[in-house]
């Protein structure tokens, strides 16, 4: 998914690239021990595909608690692993973007059996895998367009103990500053990932209107928030820790800016 970008307002960085999604691709080989290490914990876990065994995912605890809530969305795609950001919202419901699963998946009612959420080690709770069950609400979207409503609402397979984000459906206030939670693969070795918060500014539309066109008005955006491999579905929480909304795209990681999908 991609659209030509330039700069969003005076006060955001200039774009000299492209929009775009921002899932993740198959990781590169892992040290031999570390991957023995990986499979042996996931078969206690349950985890079901061995192209996932040497995926890791460490809690940074940058400004506050690690959450518990958010996870690491996993799916096989012929010889790749694509992965995303994933937030529990109940105790056996995710919200992520639509984009991260497959087209056939995008609607409501789809079979997800694929797809699985990895949960970070964080306080007494150890690494915890869950299984996608189901799809109950997703946005039909195609993989080349980005000014679109974006999110997807999953039923797991089992119940977690893990506690939930609170979800508030209004946008995130125009100027105020929200913390994004994300999934960022390891320069190295990217089937090592970290679960990482930063704090973004949510420009206005009519910024991002005057700079993309009036398509721009559909869907929200973020300034000085860089997006990664691995990023689309991170939840968008205000000061108050409640869920606002997802990201689903953004820009090469120094033009700093993000797109979202607001929680209708």
């Amino acid at each position: 998914m991609r659209v030509a970008a330039a700069t969003l307002g005076t006060s955001a960085l200039g774009l000299v690239a492209v929009l775009s999604g921002c899932g993740g691709g198959a990781p590169r080989p892992a040290p031999a021990a570390e991957v023995t290490s990986a499979a042996s914990r996931a078969a206690t876990l349950g985890e079901p595909d061995a192209r996932f065994a040497g995926f890791e995912l460490q809690c940074r605890d940058r400004l506050g608690p690690c959450p518990a809530s958010v996870g690491m969305l996993l799916r096989a795609e012929g010889e790749a692993v694509e992965r995303c950001t994933a937030a529990l919202v109940g105790p056996r419901r995710v919200l992520t973007a639509s984009h991260c699963l497959p087209p056939a998946a995008r609607a409501d009612g789809a079979a997800c059996d694929g797809a699985w959420i990895l949960f970070a080690a964080t306080g007494d709770r150890p690494h915890e895998w869950a299984g996608c069950r189901r799809v109950l609400r997703a946005s039909s979207v195609t993989d080349d367009r980005v000014m679109r409503r974006d999110v997807a609402l999953l039923e797991l397979d089992r119940v977690l103990a893990r506690p939930a984000l609170p979800i508030d459906g209004r946008a995130p206030e125009e100027g105020s500053v929200v913390t994004v939670l994300s999934a960022r693969q390891h320069p190295i070795y990217p089937a090592y990932n970290e679960l990482v918060p930063r704090l973004c500014r949510v420009a206005t539309r009519e910024s991002a209107v005057e700079t993309f066109g009036p398509d721009a008005a559909a869907v929200g955006w973020l300034m000085d928030c860089p997006s990664y491999p691995g990023n689309s579905g991170s939840p968008i929480l205000d000061a108050a820790g409640r869920l606002r909304s997802v990201m689903h795209a953004g820009s090469a990681p120094f033009a700093g800016v993000a797109v979202t999908s607001d929680l209708e």
